[in-house]
């Protein structure tokens, strides 16, 4: 699994972790292998990223979530994620007729589906994820024309 060289006090220390399970661990030491129990533990924090099909990003493509509105206007020309989330199904194509409404999208955002609508009646124009994506607040996941 992984290997770490530590310095303690001057000595040195090759570890290697050769499992891992919630409360133990199996580790080798300088040669010597030891069990040790997990006392606590800390999860890593990430992030979401706004993924795109397109090399660059625009600005209309990450807002501040100080100008965010929770409602979206009818007629809109982009269909947004209106929290950040997984994209978990795509339930449209490109060049697929909408309305106002339909369920385009499916995300998965704290442990909950939640259903993405289109903002306007219209023709897909784009899709800027795929699903498994991870898109941040805001994130344009597709673009519709008249």
């Amino acid at each position: 699994m992984k290997k770490y060289k530590f310095s303690i006090n001057g000595s040195r220390f090759d570890v290697n972790i050769k499992s891992l399970s919630s409360n133990t661990a199996v580790v080798n030491c300088n040669g010597q292998d030891y069990e040790v129990d997990i006392l606590e533990t800390e999860k890593e924090k990430t992030s979401p990223k706004l993924i795109t099909t397109e090399e660059k990003r625009t600005v209309s493509q990450v807002i501040p979530r100080s100008v965010q509105s929770n409602k979206t206007t009818v007629g809109s020309k982009s269909i947004k994620a209106p929290i950040p989330g997984v994209i978990i199904k795509i339930l449209v194509n490109k060049g697929n007729e909408v309305k106002n409404g339909d369920v385009v999208a499916v995300m998965e955002a704290m442990k909950m589906e939640n259903d993405i609508l289109a903002t306007g009646d219209g023709k897909i124009k784009s899709i800027n994820v795929n699903e498994g994506d991870s898109v941040l607040e805001g994130g344009v996941i597709m673009e519709l024309e008249n």
